[in-house]
């Protein structure tokens, strides 16, 4: 919890429902909206940060901080706009990359079942021995066996060529051997 800073919250809380109100829009209705912006002014430790910071987490949105006193001054050190912004990327590509593979895991491992008990039974067993079968791996009975799976190596479609990946750069090793 943020304890205080009752006002800021609230302002906080009203842009939070407004942008979720914009979204419920019609798609002609939202482009006549226009967003507003949010800039937080305030004394060191009065929570800007922490509140910032718990925003973008209920929105689902990459946060970083970044000290913005450095592009004030003359001749500043430091990182540039083009690193911040690729830090943003990073991180949006990395929890895009998570949300994927959240979601893709339990098709991923349904059909790394199904090709572990080919492997081990055949193909064409009868529906209550994979079953039977299925059972005995998922409950790590047949850790002690090994079989050999070709995986395929693909492209890696979330890190794109503009941002220094790409098909030849990117690829993972390929896995030949799983235990079993």
């Amino acid at each position: 919890y943020v304890i205080g800073q009752a006002d800021a919250k609230r302002a906080v809380a009203n842009a939070l429902r407004n942008r979720w109100r914009r979204q419920q829009l019609e798609e002609e209705l939202r482009a006549e909206i226009m967003p507003r912006n949010m800039l937080m002014v305030g004394p060191t430790g009065v929570g800007k940060t922490e509140i910032a910071r718990r925003l973008a987490k209920l929105v689902d949105a990459p946060f970083i901080k970044v000290e913005a006193t450095k592009f004030t001054e003359v001749g500043f050190h430091g990182r540039d706009v083009d690193s911040i912004i690729r830090d943003l990327l990073e991180m949006a590509m990395t929890r895009q990359r998570s949300r994927l593979e959240d979601e893709l895991r339990p098709k991923a491992t349904e059909a790394a079942e199904e090709q572990i008990l080919n492997a081990l039974i055949g193909p064409m067993s009868a529906q209550s021995d994979k079953d039977t079968w299925l059972a005995h791996l998922r409950a790590k009975l047949l850790d002690d066996r090994q079989i050999k799976v070709e995986v395929p190596v693909t492209d890696n479609d979330l890190y794109p060529e503009w941002v220094g990946g790409g098909s030849d750069s990117r690829k993972p090793p390929q896995i030949r051997v799983i235990q079993v």
